[in-house]
């Protein structure tokens, strides 16, 4: 049996800000998302799609998202597709009001009852899917499991849970579960929704988080989509994570060079010129994610050590919502830019203080100006009186080959950022 798993789509969720040149994009955004799982399940020819719940962003938004949404269900049952779900804590009255209006989707357990409904291919594919939805903004962390049974659990079958819950939660609220809740309950493999970050689903994996469709925003990176699962002899055979968003998100860190100017406009190119170069070398890394991917949004880190007196954020601020242009057919675009970048040290100013950075600052000096003679020299003696022959060659060799005094030099430069990090 072929089944696709969707955790959190949001549909109705104000997303987030992009360039002019990508509005149109933007607004069909998780559309396209629903689209891509609708070709994806013609092209593998799927058996059920599963929700976990959050389909909607909330109770208002139903009137937004009936049409994308009664579009999309109606597309998977003309394909002959099962439909199960769950309601979320975003979707508790919504999602049951949308299914009056769609009759093939099935909803387990919404009166807050565990509920579980059998998907039977053949005596040796069957699957027992176990569901319980949120019905109230609250539900005690004692309840969730109080209820559950093992008559919801079949033998000589595949059983699989769906719930929209919170892991190892100390609050009562969105549904609290404890791990070995899950681990112990008799259901070969959980499915959650709730958090939007996926969990990377292997071996023996029991549970895990199906994380949002697409990543909903800059702060969600990382590889999200559907899970299509493939099962065979009442065992689930195969797990892997589908990317269907036509928006993929990307921290970039990007370490600056020592200019030797602080001209914004000259800066601002020579930040355009590096963050192409890096894009195009970060593409490759992203090949997973890229099966729909359209548009790749960034936000850059400026790392590296910098002169004091280059101004950098009159010139980051140039580059909110910055349309890069296109880089191998994708659309590029900048959320913004943040300076991590840090001061080169003025280790000669430095050097007069009495305190910790002071002393480090003298022994720093004072290493720069002796270390050829006094350091080496101890360094070879030591060599010279320890080892034997055959291993002083080896030895004085390698030495050749290491810029010690630069690596003792960078080492003690370190420790005084180090404590200038610490005193801000």
């Amino acid at each position: 049996m072929k089944i696709i798993a969707v955790g959190d789509i949001h549909l109705g969720r104000n997303l987030p800000v992009m360039p002019e040149e990508l509005n149109e994009k933007r607004n069909s955004w998780i559309e396209k998302s629903l689209h891509n799982i609708v070709d994806f399940a013609k092209k593998t020819d799927i058996d059920a799609v599963l929700f976990t719940g959050d389909i909607i962003e909330k109770d208002n938004d139903r009137f937004e998202a009936l049409p994308v949404l009664s579009n999309f269900m109606q597309q998977l049952s003309a394909l002959k597709i099962k439909i199960f779900s769950i309601a979320g804590n975003h979707d508790i009255t919504a999602l049951p009001r949308i299914k009056k209006l769609i009759p093939d989707l099935k909803i387990l357990g919404e009166d807050g009852e565990w509920e579980n409904s059998v998907l039977k291919k053949s005596p040796q594919d069957t699957v027992n899917i176990i569901g319980l939805s949120h019905s109230k903004n609250k539900l005690q962390a004692d309840r969730v499991f109080s209820s559950f049974s093992h008559k919801y659990r079949k033998d000589n079958m595949l059983n699989i849970g769906l719930l929209h819950c919170d892991l190892e939660s100390t609050a009562d609220i969105y549904m609290p579960v404890k791990k070995d809740e899950l681990y112990y309950s008799g259901v070969d493999l959980w499915l959650l929704g709730h958090i939007h970050k996926p969990d990377y689903f292997k071996g023996e994996t029991k549970f895990g988080y199906l994380g949002s469709v697409t990543g909903l925003d800059v702060t969600e990176t990382g590889l999200h989509g559907i899970l299509f699962l493939e099962t065979e002899n009442n065992t689930v055979k195969k797990i892997t994570r589908i990317p269907v968003s036509p928006v993929v998100w990307k921290n970039i860190n990007l370490n600056l060079p020592c200019f030797d100017h602080n001209d914004p406009e000259k800066i601002k190119d020579s930040f355009i010129f590096m963050l192409q170069k890096k894009i195009k070398s970060e593409l490759d890394t992203l090949k997973d994610e890229l099966s729909y991917a359209k548009i790749i949004g960034t936000r850059v880190f400026l790392k590296g050590e910098v002169s004091p007196s280059l101004e950098i954020n009159p010139v980051c601020t140039d580059f909110n919502n910055f349309y890069l242009g296109k880089i191998r057919n994708f659309d590029i675009f900048i959320d913004r830019i943040i300076d991590k970048t840090y001061p080169d040290p003025n280790i000669e100013s430095l050097s007069k203080q009495n305190d910790p950075v002071g002393i480090l600052s003298r022994i720093y000096l004072g290493l720069n100006k002796n270390i050829e003679n006094d350091f080496l020299e101890q360094l070879e003696e030591f060599i010279d009186s320890k080892l034997n022959t055959v291993q002083r060659k080896y030895v004085k060799e390698k030495l050749k080959t290491l810029n010690i005094n630069e690596s003792i030099l960078k080492c003690s430069k370190d420790n005084i950022k180090e404590f200038l990090e610490q005193m801000k």
